[in-house]
């Protein structure tokens, strides 16, 4: 629950700074704010992660639950992520069964940081694959009405609240920019630096061995310290 309260403090304290704030130093408080909440988001994602591999506790419905609260600030059902992260064990690094893979982005990344050169072409590809990876499921999902409804209501609280106390400004920043900019690229880079290079079959054991970049890295990707992904594959029940 540490990761929740985050959530909620990081907003508060933001929001009385801001009131100090003026012209550019209050653009800065305002990307950090939302980029510091996408990162507990992050960690509410690893946590549900573990979920799904019945990995946080030894009771399954607890885990089950725990997993479904973690899945509130996504759009994306617990049934809906379960499906697709079994599927990525399943078929790993499968361009048409493995959704985790990330739409190709992972192998585009993989070609950029391999060659070392960037331009317009690879970037459009970029923004492209990163607009594919978004996903919204909400109506499709087998997930409980309740569940569904309760998902609804926190994005509607976290924007009202916004609204109120920092304007559309406050919206944007702090709920629209987390949910929808800075967590799904903290998702794909994660998501890289375990499974990038499996794009390059011959080099599959550079990716899953993430051992910690430095501390402060590791505190937005890997709140868990869950940095051996390779032994999560070969043992899905051990966190990772």
């Amino acid at each position: 629950f540490q990761q929740f309260l985050l959530i909620l403090v990081i907003p508060v304290v933001l929001a009385l700074t801001l009131r100090e704030a003026s012209g550019t130093m209050k653009a800065l408080f305002y990307f950090a704010g939302g980029f510091l909440i996408a990162t507990r988001i992050r960690a509410l994602a690893l946590i549900l992660h573990d979920a799904v591999h019945y990995a946080i506790c030894v009771s399954r419905p607890l885990n089950k639950f725990l997993g479904r609260l973690c899945s509130l600030l996504n759009f994306v059902s617990f049934e809906t992520y379960t499906h697709r992260h079994l599927n990525h064990h399943r078929f790993m690094g499968n361009p048409v069964y493995d959704a985790d893979f990330g739409y190709g982005i992972q192998a585009t990344l993989a070609e950029v940081v391999e060659s070392r050169r960037m331009n317009l072409k690879t970037l459009s590809t970029l923004l492209r694959q990163f607009r594919q990876s978004i996903q919204i499921d909400l109506l499709k999902s087998r997930e409980p009405l309740a569940w569904k409804t309760a998902r609804v209501f926190v994005f509607a609280a976290a924007i009202t609240l916004a609204f109120y106390f920092e304007s559309w400004l406050g919206a944007v920043a702090f709920v629209l920019a987390p949910m929808f900019l800075f967590f799904p690229a903290l998702q794909i880079f994660g998501d890289f630096m375990e499974h990038g290079y499996l794009a390059f079959q011959d080099d599959g054991l550079r990716s899953r061995n993430h051992q910690g970049v430095h501390p402060f890295v590791d505190w937005i990707l890997f709140s868990n310290n869950d940095e051996y992904h390779l032994i999560h594959h070969l043992f899905p029940s051990a966190p990772g």
